[in-house]
């Protein structure tokens, strides 16, 4: 009935250009109505009928309204129309092919604990608002069932122990689940659900399930951000995971690389595994393993790319093998230098004909005290990988990638990869400085520090090679700083002045890296209106327009009218 009959939001996607079919038929069968119940009105004071005879009538007409309502909300019966330039109302081309792929059933089950925070998302109470969530994979998949399950499993928070003294955990749940209007009857705990779902993985915390009818599964998680939950590319990225290998990402170990899995602020784990991270690779349609290669004969032939976060030993003749054959085999990997590591890095950048300059890349200033370089985007990378790229190119006295205590590159050779270079420091801005105590040492002085001349130094190049025996480019990404990417710079939300692409700069990139399979594109063409004519002087005439022009004008009008009919 509320479906059928709630008004709430009826026009808005009208008013955002989404003509869909139900929102039509509801304004019409409530016109008709009212209509029809006018009529039975006036009907019913020109003929002498029963009171059950007019009570059947109105009846009759109230259940019709009902069923064409209800039958046109049902997600088979919906048709649609996006009227934006931009389609920017309903799925992007690349989530469409992905729709089109799911065939069979689908069930999206949501797991929620009763002593969670985000319990309230989707309760009971919720539930329409949240199926409205998927409302744009819906029409292109009606069948998709959304199902709901409430948990309980140990709280967290230690004063429910003392407001529910001498009460077990059930018991405490069934309390917490009254006081939450919900019936306590209808919980389960998570040790039952264990043979379905591990929900200790999860943390205990709110995650949803899609499954396929052919037993393929994928999850989805809330995000501890600013927009919360997901957006159409990270709901496309899970469902693209169950009809495609995901891509598969070694990350190599065994040199005190970066971790993936530590939450140190050198480490990677909240762009690597971290759940509740919206840009984490696990959210983004990737796999993550980490490889250690002294215990390996050869790199498995399932990993896609190999990420090498800033090696503080150097690798043993064996693995330097291991990884050649990797190269051979047209492998795409990832590599990350950092201060201090030229020596022992260098080895493998010069296989693929690139170098770390000695030296550290300095560029003080007001917004950018210290070792901090501001890497602005080239041209030569809007034009040829495009994506972020292009849009920091549009915005370049703004954007960057900041690079902590970043160093620059040297393409020393050509012949092996065709190099790009896709950020750089600032031509008037930046030098190098050599510094005479051992770069191991994090502390850096700027009184030990020597200066060279003002350049533009590449902190991050792109190397291709076609690989004739595959048909394919191979593709590499290197970067002069290993701290763009780590935990404490994802964490710093803004810094004076600049637009931060660092989180751009991770889908994009391992989008680049695995032929654009993953992450699912949701971009559209831009708009064409951007720019706004209006001034702030220009407001009051605009009030006095609306507040009071046209309200004189119909005022007029309704003036005129009674005069013509009391003529008349």
């Amino acid at each position: 009935m509320e479906t059928t009959l709630s008004i709430k939001g009826r026009a808005s996607e009208m008013v955002g250009g989404l003509i869909c079919s139900d929102d039509v038929i509801y304004f019409l069968a409530v016109i008709l109505l009212f209509l029809w119940l006018s009529v039975i009105k006036l009907n019913n004071e020109k003929t002498r009928r029963s009171l059950l005879s007019k009570t059947m009538r109105y009846a009759l007409a109230v259940c019709t309204i009902i069923v064409i309502g209800f039958v046109s909300s049902r997600p088979a019966m919906m048709g649609f129309y996006d009227a934006t330039r931009s389609k920017q109302r309903t799925l992007s081309e690349e989530s469409q092919k992905v729709m089109e792929q799911l065939s069979g059933p689908m069930t999206i089950t949501t797991y929620v604990n009763i002593f969670d925070k985000e319990f309230d998302v989707a309760s009971p109470r919720e539930q329409k608002e949240d199926m409205a969530r998927f409302k744009m994979y819906t029409r292109f998949k009606p069948e998709i069932k959304m199902e709901y399950v409430y948990y309980y499993s140990t709280p967290k928070d230690s004063t429910l122990y003392r407001q529910y003294p001498n009460k077990n955990i059930r018991e405490i749940a069934y309390e917490v689940a009254k006081k939450k209007n919900f019936n306590p009857k209808k919980l389960k705990s998570a040790e039952e659900l264990k043979e379905k779902i591990d929900l200790a993985k999860e943390n205990y915390r709110f995650v949803r399930v899609v499954e396929r009818g052919s037993g393929e599964q994928a999850r989805l998680r809330l995000f501890d951000d600013m927009e919360y939950h997901p957006s159409e590319t990270e709901i496309s990225a899970a469902l693209k995971k169950m009809l495609v290998t995901p891509v598969k990402v070694g990350a190599i170990t065994g040199h005190q690389e970066r971790s993936t899995t530590k939450k140190g602020d050198q480490d990677y784990s909240l762009f690597a595994t971290h759940g509740r991270f919206r840009y984490s690779m696990i959210n983004q349609g990737f796999d993550l393993v980490e490889l250690n290669l002294k215990d390996m004969n050869d790199i498995p032939s399932n990993i896609n790319i190999l990420l090498i976060a800033e090696m503080r030993s150097s690798m043993s003749s064996k693995e330097q093998e291991i990884i050649d054959r990797f190269l051979e085999r047209g492998g795409n990997m990832m590599i990350m230098g950092d201060v201090g590591r030229q020596e022992v890095m260098n080895p493998l950048l010069r296989k693929v004909g690139l170098k770390l300059l000695p030296g550290i890349i300095a560029q003080p200033s007001d917004v950018n005290p210290g070792d901090l370089v501001l890497a602005k985007a080239t041209q030569i990378a809007a034009d040829s990988i495009g994506g972020f790229y292009k849009r920091m190119v549009d915005r370049q006295k703004h954007s960057a990638v900041t690079m902590p205590s970043a160093v620059a590159l040297e393409v020393v050779d050509t012949t092996k990869f065709h190099p790009i270079v896709l950020l750089q420091s600032n031509a008037q801005q930046t030098w190098i400085e050599y510094q005479t105590k051992d770069f191991l040492n994090d502390s850096l002085s700027l009184d030990s520090l020597q200066g060279e001349k003002l350049g533009a130094y590449p902190t991050a190049i792109a190397l291709t090679r076609k690989i004739k025996a595959k048909d394919k480019k191979q593709r590499i990404i290197v970067l002069g700083d290993a701290d763009c990417f780590s935990n404490a710079e994802l964490q710093k939300s803004s810094r004076p002045g600049i637009y931060s692409f660092n989180f751009n700069m991770i889908p994009g990139s391992f989008r680049w890296l695995c032929y654009n399979k993953f992450p699912v594109s949701s971009s559209r063409a831009p708009y064409l209106d951007k720019d706004i004519s209006l001034t702030p002087m220009d407001l009051s005439t605009i009030k006095i327009i609306y507040c009071y022009g046209i309200p004189f004008i119909i005022g007029l009008c309704g003036i005129w009218i009674c005069w013509r009919r009391r003529k008349r």
